[in-house]
């Protein structure tokens, strides 16, 4: 039987099981603008200044990311210069201080990407290490012993734990190297353009679940972009 006590706090550990289990909320993101235009299912927001073209449309919600698309069509004389990095969003609802929620800079992931690369090459060659050395040492114990059958068996269990090491080794490398090809590839990165040149790619920002209204914000050589969104949770 539950003490007064127990049953007291057994709301509480209810309520703590299951938000670990639930997932992050998911958001409806509309623009606020109703001048947009459909493509293949999207609402996309326009803007042209001094025949700079600039387009951005909600892509969807990626666990706690939002993912917008970006494009820059320059059909000016003089080059343009994006930097990903300097785009960001604003909100009457964010503290003074933290007004500006800046995208993800694509070289900064791709940077830590490569870096845990290089950490699990470092970490697979100790492993490595050691299972062989901890393996030598139990076969030639064994050996030693005059035990044949130990020996073999300690072999066999040593091969199998270096075969499965190298195995989940594998599976993290590729998953890295799949990230890494995905920020090199497929979004939008530090990019110039020159006269009739156009870019396109994928942009993220963090979700901050207490707003309802957001202007994502895009500066390209002094001309400043704005598109407003209203997020609806579901």
């Amino acid at each position: 039987m539950f003490s007064k006590k127990n049953f007291t706090c057994l709301p509480v550990i209810l309520l703590l099981i299951f938000t670990a289990c639930s997932g992050p909320a998911l958001f409806n993101v509309q623009p606020e603008d109703k001048n947009y235009e459909w493509y293949q299912g999207r609402k996309i927001l326009t803007g042209v200044q001094d025949s700079v073209i600039v387009s951005l449309n909600f892509e969807h919600q990626e666990q706690n990311n939002f993912v917008f698309y970006l494009y820059v069509k320059n059909e000016s004389s003089v080059y343009l210069n994006i930097d990903p990095a300097g785009i960001f969003f604003v909100s009457d609802r964010l503290p003074e201080v933290k007004n500006r929620i800046y995208a993800y800079d694509p070289e900064k992931e791709i940077e830590n990407i490569n870096l845990n690369i290089n950490d699990l090459k470092e970490g697979q060659k100790v492993e490595r290490g050691a299972n062989c050395l901890f393996a030598a040492f139990d076969v030639v114990a064994d050996i030693f012993e005059g035990d044949g059958e130990e020996a073999a068996a300690d072999a066999g269990y040593w091969v199998d734990e270096m075969i499965a090491d190298e195995e989940e080794y594998e599976i993290n490398h590729d998953i890295l190297n799949q990230r890494k090809m995905f920020w090199e590839n497929e979004t939008f990165r530090i990019t110039a353009l020159k006269k009739d040149g156009e870019a396109g790619g994928l942009i993220f920002f963090p979700v901050i679940e207490t707003l309802n209204q957001f202007t994502v914000v895009i500066e390209i050589n002094e001309k400043v972009f704005r598109f407003g969104f209203r997020q609806i949770k579901r």
